[in-house]
């Protein structure tokens, strides 16, 4: 019985908004006539004038003309010709009240979002005479909407004196932002307007909004939890057992779950290197392990990766490492990495065993090059001249034992060379290292300046020797020599080595470049000057080349005198 009064309730309601020309989602639109609302709607409560405005003329009778007031849903209006604003700072807001018999919820749950719109005021409106309208929104639906925006442009014709509130103007168009509308809510727009001109004409207002949804909804996880243990260790050989274990804990179901093992190089089985389980559907909390036996066919640290997938992306990883047990060699050798001739080079190289088992029956055997010569090796190294090998018998290595052992040779030749040392045990365990060095030749120059005439004459000549020497075992390259003649001496000739030409400039003297000079070779170089005063002179010579990072520079003294003839008394 209560349902059925319920439902008459929520009819009777539904008909009084069809009645009173609300439409969901459409603005809906009341005209007052003589100033008085129809019966069939309630009466709007009266606005007070807009300040500084004057009240609105006497409607005239109704017979006089039709009402103009209308609905507009979207769109574009026209523009007020002119518009004077009111400081007014916010739209009027008039709280809903409830209706009577008038539901108090949304008996369906569903969120329409619906404004209305309406024009209110006189339907005539005399010539000259301002006359006051109202624009009322009102959120007629259950649920909020936001950004509400309400704009209207004023046909030719007609000046708007004042509004209140006050618009935001863009051109001829007025707009005002109400912001959020509660359900119900209702607020309103007073605008004062002047006819210009005799006739008919159409005020229009838009409205704009945004609405939105919500829902509530349980949402459940599906995981994914993935375990792999291996053993401690095992003897190279053995085979090893390895346990994948999923879980799902989560609180739904795991579809489809798949496990997928990969094995490293040193372990086998029979259905290759990757492996594959198909584990079946998951509940929550639900666990299954499968069991991966696998042969051992290399030492050393092997390992088995896994990873479980299931449906909607799920996926977890895990790995298991474990040592296989095996002696593990490993051998490194240091030495120069140049080397010039005639020069010795010391090689050491350290082997440690680094796996988990005694190596036995360990030897190291180095590879002398071609351009280095044996000289003595320690710890018992043994030469072969026909091989041209070095060999060093170790005996046992327990595990994280090293040993180390050194090698002493001569550079015979200029290149690049390398040594290649190996280390071998027992069960075919080996390993190697190498170095590599480059033998070249060292230049080294050695520059002499010499005045072979020590003291000179005013007037004699002075000559002046200047010799480079290639000291080093490399040929030298680009030799160039310049002289500087002192002040009080004249440049009088000079003679290159190997005939190389030269240029003088004042005091300056400069040689052609040397191309090259070979290892205990020298140069030499001769400059005459003649004397023109007494004096202690200075000789100044430079020189270049391509292993020089600066020029060199040296100077020789000279005496200059003068026989004076003795003064008759």
């Amino acid at each position: 019985m209560n349902r059925r009064f319920l439902l008459v309730g929520v009819v009777l309601a539904l008909g009084l908004l069809v009645a009173s020309g609300f439409v969901v989602g459409q603005p809906a639109v009341r005209v007052i006539q003589d100033g008085k609302q129809p019966d069939a709607q309630p009466p709007l409560p009266q606005l007070p004038s807009p300040r500084g405005v004057l009240p609105p003329a006497p409607s005239p009778p109704a017979e006089t003309a039709p009402p103009r007031s209308s609905s507009t849903p979207s769109g574009v209006v026209p523009a007020p010709t002119a518009v004077q604003i009111d400081d007014s700072a916010t739209p009027k807001t008039v709280e809903p009240q409830p209706e009577a018999n008038a539901p108090t919820a949304n008996p369906t749950g569903r969120q329409e979002p619906a404004v209305s719109l309406e024009w209110v005021g006189p339907p005539t409106i005399k010539l000259g005479q301002p006359a006051t309208f109202q624009i009322v929104i009102k959120n007629v639906s259950t649920w909020p909407v936001r950004q509400t925006t309400v704009q209207s442009r004023i046909p030719q014709g007609v000046t708007v004196k004042a509004t209140d509130p006050k618009p935001t103007s863009e051109g001829e168009l007025m707009s005002w932002d109400l912001g959020v509308l509660e359900a119900q809510q209702e607020k309103r727009i007073d605008i004062v307007m002047v006819p210009d001109a005799k006739g008919r004409c159409t005020c229009e207002a838009t409205v704009t909004f945004s609405a939105s949804s919500s829902v509530q909804l349980q949402v459940q996880e599906p995981k994914l939890l993935l375990k792999v243990s291996g053993p401690e260790r095992v003897l190279l050989g053995d085979p090893a057992a390895t346990t994948l274990t999923v879980t799902n804990p989560g609180d739904s179901t795991a579809d489809h779950v798949r496990i997928k093992a990969t094995l490293s190089e040193g372990l086998e089985h029979s259905r290759g290197k990757e492996v594959e389980f198909e584990v079946g559907n998951l509940g929550p909390n639900e666990s299954r392990s499968v069991e991966l036996v696998c042969a051992t066919k290399t030492a050393g640290d092997q390992k088995c990766d896994a990873v479980a997938t299931a449906e909607g992306g799920l996926t977890s990883r895990d790995a298991a490492a474990f040592p296989v047990l095996q002696p593990k060699l490993e051998l490194s050798m240091s030495g120069p990495s140049l080397r010039y001739l005639e020069r010795q080079g010391t090689y050491v190289l350290h082997l440690v065993n680094t796996g988990n088992a005694p190596a036995s029956n360990v030897t190291i055997t180095e590879q002398v090059p071609q351009g280095f010569k044996f000289v003595s090796a320690s710890a018992g190294g043994r030469q072969d001249y026909t091989t041209r090998t070095v060999s060093w018998f170790l005996g046992d290595l327990p595990p994280n034992q090293n040993r180390e052992v050194q090698l002493q040779v001569l550079a015979v030749n200029i290149g690049e060379f390398k040594h290649l040392a190996v280390a071998r045990a027992a069960r075919g365990i080996q390993t190697e290292a190498e170095a590599e060095t480059r033998v070249e030749g060292l230049s080294a120059l050695q520059f002499e300046l010499l005045d072979l005439e020590d003291p000179v004459e005013v007037g004699a000549n002075c000559r002046y020797e200047i010799r480079v020497t290639n000291t080093g075992s490399k040929t030298e390259t680009n030799i160039q020599v310049s002289c500087t003649v002192p002040e009080k001496m004249d440049f009088a000739s000079a003679q290159g080595a190997g005939n190389c030409h030269y240029h003088a400039d004042g005091k300056e003297v400069v040689f052609d470049p040397l191309a090259k000079l070979a290892p205990r070779a020298d140069a030499v170089f001769r400059v005459n000057c003649k004397a023109k005063a007494p004096g202690d002179r200075r000789f100044k010579a430079r020189i270049k080349a391509d292993s020089l990072d600066e020029p060199v520079n040296k100077e020789e003294s000279t005496r200059v005198y003068a026989d004076q003839a003795q003064k008759s008394k």
